[in-house]
């Protein structure tokens, strides 16, 4: 039995040179993000990459963000570590592609010892308007901390010999919630500034 039509539908089929299955090929080119952090001193020494701090005098950090990906970053947590006896003083300032830094939400504050953990989540991140962020989107993030008078011990004074680093870190996602894809992180590693 046939219904009504079977016969045209096949004689097209084979009219176009076809088995009557239909079949094509697409490729498919996946857009990744890769955060890449990028921690700073905002006042360095002439010259230098390093600036110079001194005890309980506010001293301006620069936390960079940089989607150097193909693909969009939709969540972006910010953790940043002080060196030890330092604390955090506030003043966050917040750009997003080059545009002119407004007043960010401060971050929430770990202690562990005598090293405080500073940490900006994606809420904030995207509250701010931050992300999600393109390819090529930058972020840059200021705040103020200061060394306590127990830097002095430690690490200690003199950039030489008792070098007072900061490390900066982050974790992305795509626009999937992944942190990942088969070749690594959508973050790039930490970076560091003394």
């Amino acid at each position: 039995i046939r219904r009504p039509g079977d016969l045209q539908r096949q004689r097209l089929v084979q009219h176009l040179g076809g088995t009557g299955s239909i079949r094509d090929t697409a490729q498919v080119t996946p857009l990744f993000p890769n955060v890449v952090p990028t921690k700073s001193v905002t006042s360095p020494v002439a010259g230098q990459s390093y600036g110079l701090a001194y005890v309980d005098a506010p001293f301006n950090w620069t936390l960079s963000l940089r989607n150097s990906g193909a693909g969009v970053a939709q969540d972006i947590t910010v953790t940043d570590t002080l060196p030890e006896n330092w604390e955090y003083v506030g003043a966050p300032k917040i750009s997003v592609d080059g545009g002119a830094p407004v007043d960010f939400v401060a971050p929430t504050i770990a202690t562990d010892g005598n090293v405080q953990t500073l940490v900006w989540n994606a809420k904030q991140l995207s509250d701010a308007a931050a992300t999600p962020l393109a390819a090529s989107g930058t972020v840059v993030v200021t705040f103020d901390a200061r060394p306590v008078a127990a830097a002095h011990t430690t690490p200690g004074v003199g950039i030489e010999v008792h070098a007072h680093t900061n490390t900066l870190g982050v974790t992305a996602t795509d626009t999937q919630g992944s942190e990942r894809n088969a070749s690594g992180d959508y973050a790039g590693d930490d970076s560091t500034a003394t």
